[in-house]
């Protein structure tokens, strides 16, 4: 039960890290897609650039949902995975706290 809560809890590692290390895996990686590995990439970017990233991205989607290939398109400035970083990051901070509606 402790195992759970500390789960739950953590906000300093990898989740998928962690349940691989609970069921004796070796050679961890972090998953670079559950909550910590998202704030991770997120505050590796400098805000000024978040900012002007968020706000690019928010003004392309506001009138539509796009495809990562149309939002390059439309976007040919921005690197890929900068992109889909922040991408993850609003996706997080938006639609998590939803699921505890």
């Amino acid at each position: 039960m402790n195992n759970i809560v500390d789960f739950i809890q953590s906000t300093d590692k990898c989740r998928s890290s962690m349940l691989l290390n609970y069921f004796g895996e070796s050679d961890i990686k972090n998953c670079d897609k559950c909550d910590y590995c998202i704030k991770q990439k997120r505050e590796a970017l400098k805000e000024k650039e978040f900012s002007n990233i968020r706000k690019s991205l928010q003004n392309i989607l506001t009138t539509k949902e796009l495809t990562l290939k149309e939002i390059r398109i439309l976007l040919p400035e921005l690197n890929e995975d900068v992109m889909i970083n922040v991408l993850q990051f609003l996706q997080w901070i938006l639609i998590l706290p939803l699921q505890h509606i």
